[in-house]
């Protein structure tokens, strides 16, 4: 069952400037849809009119008369407090509404209306996933960071059409054309369509239930995956630390790929509006850093070759079926073994040098997206390669649009037990840095099932 969608605003018209395209799109994907209009004008002539206004705008978007409320609150005298809050309450409970995701102003806003509107919305709902639009005649354009981005393009002229039902605003110049079609294509170019809207989030305690619809309607491939997959908003990279263990067997790269594509994955984070996500790095080295493995988001850098926490505990989770192994002494074979088929997997080499080191041509690593066993509410990601070029090409697959767009329809997010999650294989052509992802070899893990009963 879809959830109720509620629309705070504060003035008729601002949602048509801010957010029309997504509600007409999330009408036309069935979701009930209620606008509560805050406040209204003191003149009744001029009140009758914007309301009369807002009901057939609200029409052509596919929402009802019956769903618009108007409240009367003063226009432009409107407070986020007490009194605002528990009417919106009241008005939830009497219409037997229970939202889960609501749609309201900016903070980032110049006009005091907006703000208070945000603040009431903020105030009188729980446990709700809310959307923050911006009016752009009164956007602060420099603080507003928007997470979630609507491909509206479709759907434009009928916001226009929406817009249009206000002749009043018209007449004064109040709906600027030209400045929102500029704001939309500008907003566009995150997702490269022609026009969108965009969204900042709230996240209220007990929402991340409801994450998933911003699957169905955020057009960002990069912020719909990662925001379903770490709802904290923060994840832990821990990351390889290098070991002595005498003369290599192969060519290692001059610098290490894994750290580039990290300082990518921090990049794309930040392109696609979502710097507000916290990746914190440390070493696997780290004294207390394995109580931090059992209880956060973590991104595993490297194998267990590199990585003390991949050595100790990921390679000991007993439903996985791809690890990295190795002989010893002097670390030697490092391959990738296949517990449910019982096969090995090794990277491939060019001919042995003069000094005895071999070119590595083609590298092998394991993308691992699973439920953390030791804290069920978070999330391990294992980008684990036999050689640094591997694993670097693992974290690059988590920015990469087409890859993360096949992990969108494959993976189910939120991950519940008694499901632990998945795995990939992936090839890397060193000498090219090409990326191939093996489909073929993925796997959906069942925690209730060890391999070795397989």
């Amino acid at each position: 069952m879809k959830p109720d969608i509620v629309v705070i605003a504060a003035h008729p018209d601002d949602l048509e400037i801010g957010a029309a395209g997504t509600i007409f799109k999330l009408r036309s994907l069935e979701f009930e849809v209620h606008i509560f209009i805050l406040t209204s004008e003191v003149n009744s002539d001029i009140r009758e009119k914007r309301k009369t206004e807002a009901i057939r705008s609200a029409a052509i978007l596919g929402v009802s008369e019956e769903n618009v409320t108007f409240l009367d609150m003063r226009d432009g005298y409107l407070v986020g407090n007490g009194g605002s809050v528990r009417k919106v309450k009241a008005l939830l409970r009497t219409k037997g509404i229970n939202p889960r995701i609501a749609i309201t102003h900016s903070e980032h806003d110049s006009h005091n209306d907006h703000r208070a509107a945000r603040e009431i919305a903020l105030g009188a709902l729980r446990n709700s996933l809310i959307l923050h639009f911006g009016v752009v005649n009164s956007l602060i354009r420099p603080g507003f960071s928007p997470e979630m981005f609507v491909d509206i393009s479709e759907f434009r002229d009928r916001k226009v059409e929406a817009l249009k039902c206000h002749s009043s605003q018209n007449d004064i110049n109040r709906l600027q054309w030209q400045n929102m079609a500029l704001f939309e294509k500008t907003m566009a170019q995150s997702i490269e369509t022609k026009f969108a809207e965009a969204f900042e989030l709230t996240i209220q305690e007990g929402a991340q239930d409801i994450l998933p619809f911003v699957g169905m309607v955020d057009c960002s491939q990069f912020g719909r995956f990662w925001r379903q997959l770490i709802t904290s908003r923060e994840i832990y990279c821990l990351f390889s630390a290098p070991r002595l263990r005498g003369a290599s067997q192969w060519l290692e790269p001059a610098t290490s790929p894994a750290r580039s594509a990290l300082s990518r994955l921090r990049d794309a984070f930040s392109k696609n509006s979502m710097a507000n996500y916290s990746i914190h790095e440390h070493s696997s080295e780290e004294p207390g850093i394995d109580l931090l493995f059992y209880r956060s988001n973590v991104l595993l850098e490297g194998g267990p070759v590199s990585n003390r926490i991949a050595q100790m505990y990921f390679n000991h989770i007993p439903q996985l079926r791809f690890l990295i192994d190795y002989d010893m002494p002097g670390v030697r074979n490092i391959r990738i073994i296949d517990r449910w088929k019982k096969t090995e997997h090794f990277a491939k080499y060019g001919n042995e040098r003069v000094d005895g080191i071999r070119e590595t041509i083609e590298d092998l690593s394991i993308l691992t997206i699973i439920r953390n066993p030791f804290s069920a509410d978070n999330v391990i990601v294992g980008c684990m390669g036999i050689h640094a070029w591997g694993t670097g090409a693992c974290i690059n697959s988590l920015t990469q649009v087409a890859i993360l767009s096949e992990l969108s329809k494959r993976v189910k997010l939120p991950i519940v037990p008694p499901f632990l999650g998945y795995q990939v294989l992936m090839h890397t052509y060193c000498r090219t840095d090409e990326l191939q992802v093996d489909w073929a070899t993925w796997t959906e893990l069942d925690a209730a099932t060890s391999t070795r009963e397989k």
